[in-house]
């Protein structure tokens, strides 16, 4: 029987090869989609999950105004024996740098940032070794630990067990014996160093009460607990222990959070270390999977019903020879089946063609081996089945409850005209896809917003050199001196900030209780960013206390008052305004202009940013001649440098990232929903030969014709636009929110996507049905 089954699948696969193809191909390429999707989804929820102590193992968090991971070095030390229910603490730290340096062999290098540890990390976060003891490889403060690929990048051909690796920390170099080698520490862990200082290291060169101060926040805390432990009961005791035993003034806010949730659940956090990701674009990737899922499936659907509809006789025979309707369900659903598993295989190959586009816009390395994704193959399979079943059970399950009398009767079972099921999931599909081209519309347009908006100062052309540590002004002054000596280099400034991210972001309260964004800068600031005054001077060299304001905080100040040179703000700490200058952005378009000043003092306690100004058309000979005269002031500091265009490009990459998604999923779910209409406006255009022949004959023109076949799909069309267009509306004004600064939802942007959608539509539907209306009406008229 089963072998019957599988011969009359195959020869109507064969038979109605047309329909099988549109619906492989559909099939395949959503399959694909959603495989890439859920294959990242499977990673970002694969973090820590192989750790042994995974429910037990909680991150330390503040949970105040603005929540914070980093935590208090004394915290450990106060809590240790005084709560049964912790097991291990460990504290890690992370030298807040965008990378440091290393030196061996007389060379300098740049490396990843350091963290730092108590010999606690090894038990509580399994980090396997490869040499050396967990227990003692981090006692010494002269010890470093590093991972095998460290090792094998910096010691070629050597097992760097025992020797020596000269690392810098803020001013100076030091000698650390490796005491040793990790293993390969998989990706998806929360923590993943390249090289691992001992905690004590910190104590040993700080100057300061870094370990007993309860006011510095410098490490991660993490607690393992022991079996059954009551988290909400520790907190509150943790919390009443401390504010008993800390200053009065420290108000503890600590909360746990579960290892397991900690990539994907904190991004409200700042200061965390480690890889994160985001629950909230997990679940919108998996919608938009699933989103393109059903669409493939209702072309599965709509086509296999149209395809049902031409073998009506068919089944009007098997059920009165005595087929039964079980035995035309396990034929529709075999047939049904059968194409899935096909598409599967095929799905299976564009994922792997996929995967590296995929591994970039996502970030991340994800890889296929079945035995490290067995649960992925499984529900690929799962899903294959499961569309195999839904679809084949939705045709199998209309058509096996009719009548042989009803089958062979001349009324039309299923046709374009009469089916609201049929429609309704039409529907949908231009729904979606009408709504995925406004999407991406909107998306593009804002990413083309940030891209062009003047944000106040220049970002090209403009290289930002981190300072050297333990720099001075005779040093700086020098290269500063040489590097203008040169055509390529228009000017150099040194600064506290440099927009967005570079460098020290400090404020400070010139009124009560108002905090303002304080930039220390020298005088050539202004010229090197391009940045224009609205009032008044620039700074001068030795002019203390005096200041300049951005317009926003001189109008949030002195609201409509003109500028008059020498005016004050202040209250203890009273400062000199001599000049207002324009609004410019100091963060990404994230964030609204705050009220901020920049001061010409203080140079050598704060000053982190070195910005050298290059001449338009000679930026690598420029690049060139600053690296030569850095090399010459600072031998023993890298030249590694950035351009402000560069960073903000950095920061706004995930979005970019999902510009691009957006744009690939609409252009699939728009290729996948015009196979399925085409291959309905091909059908319809069958049903109707004779009548088309009819009507020519009679003297309908081809325009008639064409007309009476896409009449229905184009006004379904046009009424999904009008269903999608609020809700897409809705959607996307809190997508903007994100950005402080963004485009407007005009009605030229859905217009424009109304039109895309609709000539997309007409296009797919005319194509078939010109055909048709041009076919010669004698032969139309021997249809059937």
């Amino acid at each position: 029987m089963l072998k019957s089954y599988f011969k009359i699948a195959f020869r109507n696969l064969i038979k109605n090869r047309n329909y099988a193809l549109i619906n492989i191909i559909g099939l395949s390429l959503g399959m694909a989609a959603v495989f890439v999707i859920t294959r990242f989804v499977f990673e970002e929820l694969s973090y820590d999950q192989d750790n042994q102590f995974k429910n037990r193992i909680y991150r330390v968090y503040h949970d105040g105004k603005e929540k914070s991971g980093a935590t208090q070095a004394i915290l450990t030390t106060a809590i240790e024996d005084k709560f049964p229910e912790i097991e291990k603490t460990v504290r890690i730290g992370k030298y807040w740098q965008d990378y440091n340096l290393i030196r061996y062999e007389n060379r300098i290098e740049k490396v990843e940032p350091f963290y730092f540890a108590d010999p606690e990390i090894f038990d509580v976060l399994n980090i396997p070794l490869l040499q050396g003891n967990t227990e003692t490889c981090l006692d010494d403060p002269d010890a470093v630990v590093i991972t095998r690929q460290f090792g094998e990048k910096y010691f070629p051909g050597q097992n760097p067990f025992g020797k020596i690796l000269t690392i810098r920390y803020g001013n100076s170099f030091y000698d650390r014996k490796i005491t040793a080698i990790l293993d390969e520490i998989p990706k998806n862990t929360y923590l993943n160093p390249d090289v691992l200082l001992p905690l004590k290291f910190l104590e040993q060169v700080e100057q300061s009460d870094l370990f007993t101060n309860w006011g510095f926040n410098s490490v991660t805390t993490l607690f393992l607990l022991k079996k059954n432990a009551e988290i909400e009961q520790l907190t509150a005791k943790l919390n009443n222990f401390v504010s008993a035993l800390a200053p009065e003034w420290f108000k503890p806010d600590y909360r746990l959070q579960p290892l397991t949730r900690v990539h994907l659940y904190s991004s409200d956090i700042s200061c965390r270390i480690g890889e994160y990701g985001d629950i909230a674009q997990v679940r919108l990737y998996g919608a938009i999977a699933l989103i393109i899922l059903i669409i493939a499936c209702i072309n599965f659907i709509n086509l296999s019903l149209v395809q049902s509809s031409r073998r009506i006789k068919e089944i009007g025979v098997r059920k009165v020879v005595g087929a039964g309707r079980s035995a035309l369900v396990y034929q529709s659903l075999l047939e049904s089946i059968l194409l899935s598993v096909i598409s599967l295989a095929f799905a299976f190959l564009l994922l792997k063609l996929l995967l590296p586009f995929a591994n970039q816009i996502f970030n991340r390395q994800m890889q296929l081996s079945l035995t490290e994704n067995l649960s992925f193959f499984l529900v690929m399979i799962f899903i294959a089945l499961l569309v195999g079943l839904v679809c084949g059970g939705s045709t199998a399950l209309i058509f096996s409850s009719l009548k042989p009398v009803t089958l062979f009767s001349n009324k039309q079972i299923y046709s374009s005209g009469n089916s609201l099921f049929k429609r309704t999931m039409l529907a949908f599909q231009f729904v979606t896809f009408c709504g995925l081209i406004i999407a991406s519309l909107v998306i593009r347009n804002q990413m083309i917003y940030l891209s062009g908006k003047q944000l106040g100062y220049n970002t090209e052309q403009v290289m930002v050199i981190m300072r050297p540590p333990g720099d001075t002004n005779k040093k700086y002054n020098v290269f500063a001196s040489q590097l203008q000596n040169h055509s390529a280099i228009q000017s150099v400034t040194i600064s506290s900030f440099v927009p967005p991210v570079f460098g020290n972001w400090i404020t400070q309260s010139l009124e009560k209780d108002e905090n303002m964004e304080w930039v220390i800068a020298d005088t050539s600031y202004l010229s090197a960013l391009d940045m224009k005054l609205v009032a008044g001077r620039n700074l001068r060299e030795n002019e203390p206390g005096a200041i300049l304001l951005n317009e926003t905080a001189y109008k949030k100040r002195f609201s409509n008052q003109p500028f008059t040179p020498d005016m004050e703000i202040g209250t203890d700490n009273k400062k000199r305004i001599v000049g207002v200058v324009q609004d410019f952005h100091t963060h990404a378009l994230y964030q609204k202009i705050d009220p901020l000043f920049i001061e010409n003092a203080g140079i050598d306690d704060f000053i982190a940013c070195i910005s050298i100004k290059l001449s338009a058309g000679q930026i690598p000979e420029g690049i060139q001649q600053a690296k030569q005269i850095w090399q010459k002031i600072y031998p023993n500091d890298l030249f590694s440098f950035q351009f402000i265009d560069e960073k903000f490009d950095q920061i706004y990459q995930n979005d970019e990232q999902f510009a691009q998604l957006i744009s690939f999923f609409t252009f699939l779910a728009v290729v996948i929903a015009c196979m399925g209409l085409f291959g309905l406006i091909s059908f319809t255009a069958v049903q109707r030969t004779k009548e088309i022949g009819i009507r020519k004959t009679l003297g309908a023109t081809i325009q008639n014709i064409a007309l009476l076949l896409c009449r229905e799909y184009l006004i379904i069309g046009m009424i999904s636009f009008v269903f999608a267009v609020p809700i897409l509306y809705y959607l996307m004004e809190i997508w903007l929110q994100r950005f402080a600064y963004h485009i407007n939802l005009d009605w030229w942007i859905f217009a424009l996507s109304g039109l895309i959608a609709f000539s997309i539509a007409a296009l797919t539907v005319s194509f078939q049905a010109i055909k048709a209306a041009t076919a010669n009406p004698v032969e139309s008229l021997r249809y059937e």
